[in-house]
């Protein structure tokens, strides 16, 4: 590189506008519009001259759909013109969920300005002018006839200029695992032998890194989680270029933050629900979307219900997994030799669950006996 200016990139994917969030119930809604939010802050973030970004990169699944509604296909005509009024270059592919294998694609039938967008594969590298920088684009999209990524299209034709590839697809471990056959696969072997400088890379929801024989490869995750296997800090990812190659920042993004916690009663036994609520308690924040479970012998009914109503306006969302055994409690035992309907129930199920032959028998019983109890125990208080 001979300018004294470095290139710097905004690599974004998987920003999923559009995902329903089913998985958070009366919150989705609102957890969707988060996903909108994160891509307008990180397009502001792409036009504030003191972040000095020279090309927004964007590595497949902006949408969550091929088939967007019109009002995100708005959003993003109006976000992504600001970027290029602001004289910042665009590069976009398709991914898997908003592939443009389909004739309806909103990519095929929406005019979405002055950027680079490529629905089919075409002749590489593209050659852009990125301020006074010579950049090498090189990409293949998915389609019926491109499973695998074509390596020779991807090998680095000269030595000067930054030379960076834009891919969605996933990164096939030695081991062999099977990948859908939406997605592209490749091996981080085969992305050393191009030579090129960058790999910007979408499909993992989760920041990684890959150095191989001095080609850089990076997914950048989503800004926002989108399954509580999304948990922790999420990034906005920048690249720098210079003379010794790309400097990769992250910067942690994520309005909400996603926890997966578990509290074991074994290890630290509670008496009751309300015990076990103020243990909860210092884990609240309104900005956490939070799935909790619960493990251990249970001394108590746990009703995960009563426990998350209670403590629902102290989370943005929270969720709370029983998983519990009641069979080996000792407030079990107390009917166990009760002449009550309750008794004959608890002798009963504790006997199969003694004779289970699986975990998974013994695991499925228990939670029927969980269950039956509190029916029972409605019942009586009726």
């Amino acid at each position: 590189m001979n300018s004294s200016h470095t290139l710097r990139l905004l690599h974004l994917a998987d920003l999923h506008l559009g995902a329903k969030c089913a998985f958070l119930k009366d919150k989705a809604s609102e957890r969707s519009k988060d996903y909108e939010r994160a891509f307008e802050r990180a397009m502001e973030f792409a036009c504030d001259r003191d972040n000095d970004i020279d090309l927004v990169v964007i590595a497949g699944d902006l949408f969550d759909s091929h088939k967007p509604e019109k009002r995100l296909v708005q959003l993003v005509k109006r976000e992504l013109a600001a970027v290029r009024a602001a004289g910042v270059r665009i590069v976009m592919v398709p991914g898997t969920h908003d592939t443009s294998s389909y004739p309806d694609c909103v990519y095929r039938n929406e005019d979405f300005g002055d950027l680079l967008l490529p629905v089919d594969n075409i002749e590489c590298p593209l050659r852009l002018d990125v301020t006074d920088h010579t950049v090498y684009i090189y990409t293949v999209v998915r389609g019926p006839d491109c499973r695998e990524v074509p390596i020779e299209q991807l090998r680095r034709i000269s030595t000067d200029g930054v030379h960076i590839a834009v891919l969605h697809a996933a990164i096939q471990p030695e081991s062999g695992v099977d990948f859908s056959d939406t997605e592209l696969s490749v091996t981080l072997r085969a992305l050393a032998d191009t030579r090129l400088d960058y790999f910007a890379l979408g499909h993992y929801h989760s920041f990684r890194q890959y150095s191989s024989d001095g080609v850089t490869v990076v997914y950048p995750g989503t800004l926002e989680g989108m399954s509580f296997r999304e948990t922790g800090e999420l990034y906005l990812v920048t690249a720098t270029f210079g003379p010794d190659g790309p400097v990769v920042e992250k910067t942690r993004f994520n309005g909400r933050l996603v926890r997966e916690e578990t509290i074991d009663l074994d290890k630290t036994p509670c008496r009751d629900r309300e015990e076990l609520a103020a243990r909860i308690e210092p884990m609240a924040d309104k900005d956490t979307i939070m799935k909790l479970t619960v493990s251990g012998d249970a001394e108590f009914s746990l009703d995960t219900a009563a426990i998350e109503q209670v403590l629902s306006d102290r989370f943005f969302y929270l969720e709370v997994v029983d998983d519990t055994r009641v069979y080996s409690a000792r407030w079990v035992e107390q009917f166990r030799h009760e002449p009550t309907v309750t008794g004959i129930f608890v002798r009963r199920m504790i006997g199969r669950i003694e004779k289970a032959r699986t975990d998974e028998e013994r695991k499925r019983l228990d939670m029927a006996l969980k269950f039956g109890l509190m029916e029972l125990a409605d019942t009586h208080e009726d």
